[in-house]
């Protein structure tokens, strides 16, 4: 089949070279329609129920919300992880579905078991927004010289937050500080003593008085008139003339028991930037799937729009992170690398082949391969970025090529001086004898890469739009080796005068004295690799391992978590300090600090969680030597140093949020303990910080849920209560409404609403002594003070209580530095059983992102020897014969040896980004074999006796087609190896690995391979 289509495309030229410009033309257009983006999504499909239940503390609130909530989607298909977290007021419960699952049907079914939850009434719970983790695309920050923080609050929310929701690709908009607008009646409680009123009577007031009414219609000759009835509160002044009751044919008004004032809600949230706190920032995130480039396009276009005349004068919107930053530094590493590897290509195949006509038409395979590749990106939706990119190399793209166009040119050399119709006919049946090696050696190389697209999880969405772009690259190249280079090389190559190199001259007679002497020595041969092999075992256990390198986003991301029972004030006086101890190291641009949470309540965190996103200047402006890490330990040093107490972690916010939402914590290592008492986990997890500090490597070792804070307790007295009628709900309605404040109706402002709330004023409310004071209306008409009828207490409660499968859960959290993770865990893992004796009922998980590497191990153990069992299949179909087909498996340890030995000699553990480097090497390594046997294989029929001289002769005969295809894979794959800027770090490992294992087959199939092959055909004579 393959022979028929390169006759065919020899003999129909232009239809060829017409065919190849039209798929060119396709693939550049597909070009321009991918989604680029620094780092694919590595997220599950989630969907995540919020439930507020203001007031409650995290026990009530878990007892009444979440595990209802658990247990009414306990039944939901194709759930793979629940996870809760529980704090004052809210519930958030988090539902991780398989790779292919379909969000908005998973967000369906959640709807419908969630109408089954019990929950208390007036509780309603909601679903977060269908965004990602990674989805966090745009950062901007509200700049007024003229407004407050109540004013610039309500602009984000009803002029800026709307207008970017209109953006195609936009999921939601968050805001974070500021102050909320509402409407409060601040009530004097002797007041209301004085007129006997009680403050549910004020809510019922406010409601009833706030009230449109529609009359239908009535006929007014021959017009129709719509009746409406307009009782709606338009102003303060109307709030403060509703009437609450009578007395003595009085009427009394709001205005007479309470003042009416234009208030903002408690802020859950403080932002500060730089020197600067009190801000509004907000934060654009995408939804899934959607093209992160188109989205940032709009998103720009639309803040341009506002800050042109939409917003009132004087307030502007400033960026203060975009993403399209990170994914142009991506990109101009991603293309660095391509260019230089394509230049680097270029120059071997020019040096080796001696023809510029043979260099260029080889090269040509390249771009086009490319696009071909582009169009199939398309075609199945793979994003462009890092990952599907920047690890292809150009010298394995083209192997094929190579061997075509080296052939095609000994042919003509062996026919030189004869007539150009007599050269086309030697190029023609030059290309007819390789085409099937060269189909046979990329349908293995293809095959490499097949198993890597049954990866799991985050490495499968890593790894496989690079495994999809590479096999599409490859499919490319085998359909243009075998129709456009013959086709052109026909026209191109006759009448081109290569140009003799000596060195390969010099090269090819040393080589044959150099085969022939090791085939006389072939048990030699074979004992010297064995010791290769076994060196190579010891120095691979030596490697350690760790799931993936550290992934720079040219960003630090810091989170710090003060003690419990902190003030959101006292804690953004912190955050404002440590702004200022960022701003201290000259490598810093911009700090941004975000205390508390953000009023959508996607994260469940309380006022001592601080959040700071550090802006980093150009590298090429940090002083010489110094390193990121360097950074970090300077500012870890600095941070504990000047706030004692609290807990540090360093990440980065992509990686930090993708990771948090796949595994449920961000750090490297998280120590997963799960049981029904939150007194012995947490009695469990001291024990494991301890161990966890003495582990070498160990660093930012925190537990991760904060311990108990203080609580004001008001429990019920039954027996007294009982004297004055008063139940439980009247004392409820009191802690509510009075203590707490409750909205009870809705302010409209033209297309803008805001609450009206009701409350005490503070002055009896804010201390434990006025709470006391506060009287309850009893059933006889009376007032009695609560001291009375409850006691008031402090007492520690829960600050926060996270979930696991449906079970309490507390975690001890430690990133590692210095040290590979594998090893680390194992270590840990010892002392964990040595020093913790868990009770009945608990049990421990290894999370974070060791759970990663833990899963992509077992996969890989698996996977890797399925690869060359697939690779030895296509061999013994190619050469029909075991032993030949496991000679060229030889190939195999060869290359290994090299990719071991590069990462050890580089300091680079073992990861899946290396795995996956092996994987593309055995491919390329066993590429080289099926060449070498194969022409051996048309050398030694009816010369068996002369195995010798075949051996030489085919080993001579194949070493330029050799030395190029092994030299320009690897100068090809060097620039991706060697890549330090920006996103680089994913490709290094696997880079590494290909530079090595092709340096160490070069060397072992060139010189070792004839000597085993002889000594596996003659024995060990």
């Amino acid at each position: 089949m393959f022979a028929a289509l390169l006759r065919l495309a020899i003999c129909h030229r232009v239809l060829t070279v017409v065919l190849a410009l039209i798929l060119a033309g396709l693939g550049i257009w597909s070009f321009t329609e991918l989604k680029v983006e620094a780092y694919p999504d590595l997220s599950d499909p989630q969907v995540t129920v919020i439930t507020q239940y203001p007031g409650y503390a995290p026990e009530e609130v878990e007892q009444q919300v979440t595990v209802p909530i658990e247990r009414a989607l306990m039944g939901v298909p194709g759930v793979i992880s629940r996870r809760s977290k529980t704090i004052f007021g809210l519930s958030v419960v988090d539902l991780t579905f398989q790779y292919d699952t379909d969000l908005w049907r998973a967000r369906q079914l959640v709807l419908e078991r969630l109408r089954d939850a019990a929950l208390p009434p007036g509780v309603e719970p909601t679903l977060a927004p269908p965004t990602t983790p990674a989805g966090e695309l745009y950062r901007y920050v509200l700049e007024s010289d003229r407004l407050d923080q109540l004013q610039l609050r309500e602009i984000q929310d009803w002029v800026i937050a709307p207008r970017l929701m209109q953006v195609p690709g936009v999921g939601d908009v968050f805001a974070f500080g500021g102050l909320v607008k509402q409407y409060e009646i601040a009530v004097e409680p002797m007041a209301l003593y004085k007129y006997g009123l009680t403050i549910r009577q004020i809510a019922d007031a406010v409601a009833a008085n706030n009230e449109n009414a529609g009359g239908s219609l009535i006929r007014s000759g021959e017009q129709a008139l719509v009746v409406r009835g307009i009782g709606r509160l338009r102003t303060v002044a109307d709030v403060e003339n509703v009437v609450i009751a009578a007395r003595g044919g009085s009427p009394i008004f709001i205005r007479d028991v309470a003042k009416v004032r234009v208030s903002h809600e408690p802020p859950t949230g403080v932002f500060g930037l730089d020197e600067r706190s009190g801000l509004v920032e907000g934060i654009v995130a995408m939804r899934r799937g959607e093209n992160p480039s188109e989205t940032l396009r709009g998103v720009r276009e639309a803040i341009d729009e506002l800050n042109a005349g939409a917003l009132p004068e004087g307030v502007r919107i400033r960026p203060i992170y975009d993403r399209t930053e990170l994914v142009n530094n991506t990109l101009r590493t991603v293309s660095r690398t391509l260019t230089e590897g394509l230049a680097v290509v270029l120059l071997v195949l020019l040096f080796f082949l001696g023809s510029l006509r043979a260099a260029l038409l080889t090269a040509l395979i390249i771009p086009l391969s490319l696009l071909f590749a582009f169009l199939a990106m398309r075609l199945f939706g793979i994003t462009a970025s890092l990952l599907s990119l920047g690890a292809i190399d150009f010298g394995i793209m083209v192997d094929g090529t190579l061997v075509m166009v080296e052939c095609m040119l000994r042919g003509l050399h062996s026919r030189s001086g004869r007539r150009t119709e007599e050269s086309a006919a030697a190029l023609c049946d030059a290309a007819l004898l390789v085409q099937r090696p060269i189909v046979f050696s990329l349908i293995i190389l293809i095959t490499a890469y097949l198993p890597l697209f049954t990866l799991q999880r985050v490495e499968r969405r890593l790894f496989m739009p690079m495994a999809f772009t590479i096999v599409a690259a490859l499919v490319g190249s085998l359909l243009f080796t075998l129709t456009l280079v013959p086709a052109l090389g026909s026209r191109l190559l006759p009448g081109s005068r290569p140009w003799s190199n000596p060195l390969l001259a010099w090269l090819s007679r040393r080589y044959e004295h150099d085969v022939r002497f090791l085939i006389r020595r072939a048990p030699a041969v074979a004992a010297v690799s064995l010791l290769v092999f076994a060196l190579t075992f010891l120095l691979a256990r030596k490697l350690g391992s760790e799931f993936l390198p550290h992934l720079d986003e040219g960003v630090i991301w810091v989170r710090a978590v003060l003690p419990p029972g902190h003030s959101l004030e006292r804690a953004a006086e912190v955050a404002n300090r440590l702004r200022e101890l960022a701003r201290q190291s000259r490598e810093v641009l911009l700090v941004t600090s975000q205390t508390g949470r953000q009023t959508s309540n996607t994260e469940p965190f309380g006022p001592n969680r601080i959040e700071m996103l550090i802006a980093l200047r150009p590298y090429s402006e940090w002083p010489p030597g110094k390193r990121k890490m360097d950074l970090v330990q300077e500012l870890s040093e600095r941070f504990r140093t000047h706030i004692p107490g609290a807990a540090f972690n360093f990440t980065q916010p992509i990686i930090d949020m993708v990771m948090d939402a796949v595994t449920g914590s961000s750090a490297d290592l998280a120590v997963l303990i799960s049981g029904p008492d939150l007194r012995v986990l947490r009695a469990a997890a001291a024990e494991t910080l301890d161990i966890l500090r003495g582990v070498r490597g160990a660093a930012d070792v925190a537990i991760e849920q904060e311990g108990d804070q203080p609580q004001v307790r008001i429990r019920l007295d039954r027996a007294q209560a009982a004297r004055y009628g008063i139940n439980a709900a009247d004392l409820q309605q009191v802690i509510e409404l009075a203590i707490g404040g409750h909205p009870v109706s809705t302010m409209f402002e033209g297309d803008r609403r805001f609450d009206i709330v009701v409350r005490y004023v503070p002055e009896a409310r804010s201390t434990l002594a006025s709470l006391g004071q506060i009287l309850v209306p009893t059933a006889d008409g009376g007032r009695v003070p609560l001291s009375q009828v409850a006691s008031i207490e402090v007492a520690d409660g829960a600050t926060i209580i996270a979930r696991r499968e449906n079970q309490r859960m507390i975690s001890v959290r430690t990133n590692i530095r210095g040290r590979d993770q594998g090893s680390f865990v194992a270590e840990a893992q010892r002392k964990f059983r040595e020093r913790v004796k868990l009770p009945p009922g608990y049990r421990v998980e290894w999370g974070g992102q060791f759970e990663n590497l833990d899963r992509a191990r077992r996969r890989l153990a698996w996977i890797l020897p399925l690869t060359v069992a697939l690779i030895f299949v296509l061999l013994y179909w190619a050469f029909g014969s075991i032993r030949d087909a496991a000679m060229v498996l030889l190939l195999v340890p060869f290359s290994v040896a090299g990719g071991v030995t590069a990462l050890w000699l580089r300091g680079i553990p073992f990861s899946v980004s290396a795995a996956v480097g092996f994987v593309a090497l055995f491919g390329v390594a066993v590429m080289t074999g099926v060449l070498y046997f194969s022409e051996i294989k048309r050398l030694l029929p009816g010369r068996e006796e002369q195995l010798e001289e075949v051996l030489v002769v085919g080993a001579c005969e194949q070493l330029r087609v050799r030395l190029i295809l092994i030299t320009a894979a690897t100068l090809g794959i060097c620039p991706a190896a060697l890549a330090t800027g920006i996103g680089s770090d994913v490709q290094r490992p696997l880079a590494t690995v290909v530079l090595g294992g092709l340096a160490s087959t070069l060397v072992l199939t060139l010189l070792a391979l004839p000597s085993l092959y002889y000594m596996a055909r003659r024995g060990w004579r």
